[in-house]
């Protein structure tokens, strides 16, 4: 696979190189991943989100002929439009159901440690990096905070799935 530096992403965008495309579904998928399994999206949506959120943003700065921007944080924020448009589009269609999820998912939150249950607010309502979470916890590094919260999002799933009664696969 070919690698494109930072300031070559936009020139081939530019140029209608989709092998840039693939360079960049390497690399973003599996921040997408973990930020939509963050805002409650189940892994098998995930491909077809990101490729919808993907396509739209090369199509959008191939259109616009951006030069000078960061191609990451502009998807990164195109991700998380897309992901506040879905959430909005399932509170109204499932209102109830999304009210009595919240109130069992609160509920399960409170059983977790103080530890946990700061990492996971740190992480979802703070929205901090673990780079943030990694300072804010005295972490050595970024790699144990994303771990620390992983295994606080793992362990509070577990609790929601026992509340809610649903079967682990």
């Amino acid at each position: 696979m070919k690698r494109f530096a930072k300031r070559e992403i936009l020139s081939e965008i530019n140029n209608g190189n989709e092998e840039v495309l693939v360079y960049l579904a390497r690399k973003y998928f599996s921040t997408a991943r973990r930020l939509l399994r963050i805002r409650g999206f189940r892994d098998e949506q995930t491909p077809k989100i990101f490729s919808a959120v993907l396509a739209a943003v090369y199509a959008d700065l191939r259109q616009q002929k951006k030069e000078h921007i960061d191609f990451e944080a502009y998807f990164l924020s195109a991700l998380n439009k897309e992901i506040e448009t879905l959430k909005e589009g399932n509170k109204n269609s499932f209102k109830f159901k999304v009210h009595q999820s919240t109130e069992v998912a609160s509920q399960c939150v409170s059983i977790l440690d103080e530890q946990a249950q700061a990492l996971l607010f740190a992480r979802v309502a703070e929205q901090l990096s673990f780079e943030q979470i990694k300072d804010r916890f005295q972490f050595s590094n970024a790699v144990i905070a994303e771990y620390e919260v992983q295994k606080a999002l793992s362990q509070l799933t577990g609790i929601v799935k026992l509340r809610m009664n649903i079967a682990q696969n």
